[in-house]
């Protein structure tokens, strides 16, 4: 007998596991840069620019650009991922 579907697997007709809901933290390392960040944190399936604007704002980063110089080894706050639009 097959396990009953969660709510979010009904909503979404996603079999992966919920997206997390806790902030979290990433150590700023030599390189790396909103965008690949958010790509790692949020494991995006396409490239959406208001993922990584959204941590830009969460950590007051005003120049995106400097980040491998001004934040590097420094800890970003990491929003929790936000859910699907549902219409």
């Amino acid at each position: 007998m097959a396990r009953p579907k969660s709510i979010y697997e009904r909503l979404t007709g996603s079999t992966l596991p919920p997206p997390d809901v806790r902030e979290r933290g990433h150590a700023v390392i030599q390189g790396e840069s909103l965008l690949s960040i958010a790509n790692r944190e949020y494991t995006l399936e396409e490239y959406d620019a208001s993922l990584w604007r959204e941590i830009g704002l969460q950590n007051r980063i005003e120049n995106p650009f400097t980040l491998d110089t001004d934040y590097r080894g420094k800890l970003l706050r990491i929003p929790a991922k936000p859910l699907p639009d549902f219409v």
